[in-house]
């Protein structure tokens, strides 16, 4: 409240940094893209106050950033990035304009086909009382329509009474395909769950299963993103409260709540989530938003950082990191909107049921280099006023920097472009491609993105980007400064396998395939074949083993942090081979002349980190063994 006065009355001037480096700016451009709706929700379930979702996908594949819209009551919204700065409604030919109690939605491709399906919860259609099992998961047809399968895929149901807030897509088990969590708030549901997914098309309820103790936690946002660097995703839930939740993958189904996984005190209200390295130390920070000034004594008001210290260890920031004041905050995304180098937040917030909070402004909180946050919204034209819900990064018109959609309840949806110019503003977005790996989740989720430029090191996390009630646009964006080349970009894939490229240019769309990391020549007896296993750190050593009794759940080896190899037993080993400087293990063996002609399931290993918790397991291969 404090803020909107001081911005009133004129009493804040432009920071001397913030006109040296050239000023960002935004502009209101909703109605010029076409990006015009309004948010008409059903108010006759305890939830409407708090409806208002969309996300960002890509649902025809053309390289533009498109948005599905939860309409609340109205029938719901797909906006198609036209590719010229616009948008064209396009919801009644693709079969989502469906008028329904829509609270939360994130778009994902669940069956692994290339195109990026919809899952939407939902408290019932318009027209009959609110009601359970009412989720909805719209198959994208890959020819401009989706199909409704939620009751044939099972996720239509998360509990025995109507409830669904924010769900997220992310691959808990590593075996290649999305599985899904959708939190629920009201205690008495019971409902916040884990769905496995099946690999058929359907899914299983495992949250028993997997030793989530969901109760009572008021769920809002939920993250699956990888904290310790063994690539298993844990699962962070923002919840309100004071039900947060860090929950452990033990890297075998299950997970294990930490409940000590904090220094300091934990966001009350927690809502909203994001993500990303706000200190440059090359570790992920969780930001969680909630609401200032609660008037409850003993509760800590207001957002929180949490900052990470060590392996499933976080300390929350206080007051002075600048971001405590967001507002009754919801959504949240960080974002480098200036491209100083820097991961930037924006929040909106507002409560319909205290006038203090009718019209309060969205906050745009500039890094100031890891050394704390200053908030610049109205400096910025970051102007949005009202029922802020979600907020969403996308850069809808493809020049390098992040926009940002802002939905609200009662309200239009908002665009704001963002129309950065001046000096050091280089950029490099990045899109990954998992298509031709079956054992990678698709985009690259769960891949981690490290790149050097300008003498600097970032790091950013491909976990699909949740936040409340929706997802930003499914890439990493880096700020590069003054930088106009990276020395150094590196993807570490889901699998722990590598991609490095050097000395590349900036300010452009990088799109990065994930390769076949494990290939073998053709084996003929009497000759010698090439075992090559590449995307490895310099002069790590790999094992090649094979089976005669082919792929399966092999033993399980300690000192590959307990993952159960993928070969059948009895398992024997080739040979082994240290990778050069390039990354690359290259074993020459001798086929025996008098070799059976059998087929050979092959798998190679490579011990990495502390009890091997970073080892990595190849692809299985088979070759028969020829004459």
């Amino acid at each position: 409240m404090l803020r909107s006065a001081i911005f009133a009355f004129g009493l804040v001037t432009m920071p001397s940094w913030l006109a040296a480096q050239g000023i960002p700016s935004f502009s209101d451009q909703s109605q010029s893209a076409g990006l015009v709706f309004q948010h008409d929700p059903a108010d006759d379930h305890l939830a409407g106050t708090m409806d208002g979702g969309a996300t960002v996908g890509d649902f025809n594949a053309d390289g533009w950033p498109d948005l599905f819209v939860i309409g609340g009551g109205t029938a719901d919204r797909l906006f198609i990035n036209q590719g010229n700065g616009t948008f064209q409604e396009q919801g009644q030919a693709w079969g989502v304009a469906r008028q329904h109690r829509g609270t939360g939605v994130i778009a994902g491709d669940y069956n692994g086909d290339g195109w990026q399906d919809l899952f939407v919860t939902s408290f019932g259609p318009i027209g009959t009382p609110p009601r359970d099992g009412q989720h909805l998961l719209y198959r994208n047809s890959g020819q401009g329509t989706f199909q409704e399968v939620a009751v044939a895929a099972g996720v239509n149901f998360t509990s025995a009474l109507p409830d669904g807030f924010s769900p997220v897509f992310g691959d808990y088990d590593q075996d290649g395909d999305l599985d899904l969590f959708v939190c629920a708030w009201f205690v008495q549901s019971a409902g916040n769950t884990l769905f496995r997914n099946n690999g058929d098309g359907t899914f299983s309820d495992v949250t028993d299963q997997a030793g989530l103790d969901v109760y009572p936690m008021l769920g809002f946002t939920p993250r699956f993103v990888d904290v310790d660097g063994d690539r298993y995703p844990e699962l962070l839930v923002a919840a309100d409260f004071g039900s947060t939740r860090y929950f452990r993958n033990l890297r075998n189904g299950t997970f294990q709540e930490d409940r000590n996984f904090l220094s300091g005190d934990l966001a009350y209200n927690g809502m909203g989530s994001a993500i990303a390295d706000f200190d440059g130390d090359q570790k992920l920070d969780w930001f969680v938003s909630a609401v200032y000034e609660l008037p409850a004594p003993g509760y800590p008001n207001g957002n929180r950082l949490y900052r990470q210290i060590g392996a499933h260890r976080f300390e929350s920031l206080p007051a002075a990191s600048g971001v405590h004041d967001g507002g009754w905050a919801w959504g949240c995304s960080a974002l480098d909107f200036d491209h100083d180098g820097w991961q930037d937040l924006a929040v909106t917030n507002g409560w319909l049921l205290d006038a203090q909070w009718l019209q309060e402004p969205s906050y745009l909180f500039h890094n100031q280099q890891g050394n704390g946050f200053q908030e610049i919204a109205l400096l910025c034209g970051f102007e949005h006023r009202g029922q802020g819900r979600g907020l969403y990064p996308l850069d809808y018109d493809r020049d390098g920097d992040l926009d940002v959609v802002i939905t609200g309840y009662k309200e239009p949806v908002k665009l704001l472009r963002n129309d950065l110019h001046g000096t050091s503003i280089h950029w490099l977005q990045i899109q990954l491609d998992t298509s031709s790996r079956s054992n990678l989740a698709p985009n690259g989720l769960g891949s981690k993105v490290e790149i050097t430029a300008g003498g600097r090191k970032q790091t950013a996390w491909i976990d699909g980007g949740p936040t409340y009630l929706g997802r930003g646009q499914l890439s990493a964006h880096f700020g590069l400064g003054a930088a106009d080349r990276l020395q150094e970009f590196k993807v570490e894939w889901a699998d722990g396998f590598q991609t490095v490229l050097r000395d590349l240019p900036a300010d452009q769309f990088l799109h990065v395939a994930a390769p076949q990391p494990f290939q073998v020549e053709d084996l003929h007896q009497g000759q010698s074949s090439e075992f090559r296993l590449q995307g490895l750190n310099p002069w790590e050593f790999a094992f090649f083993l094979f089976s005669l009794n082919g792929a399966g759940e092999g033993p399980e080896k300690p000192l590959l942090g307990h993952r159960h190899l993928g070969l059948e037993e009895p398992i024997q080993v080739l040979g082994g081979a240290s990778a050069g400087p390039n990354g690359v293990a290259v074993l020459n063996l001798a086929v025996p002349v008098n070799a059976p002609l059998v087929t050979l399931s092959l798998q190679a290993v490579v011990p990495r980190g502390q009890n091997g918790d970073q080892s990595v397991l190849s692809p299985i291969l088979h070759r028969p063994i020829l004459p």
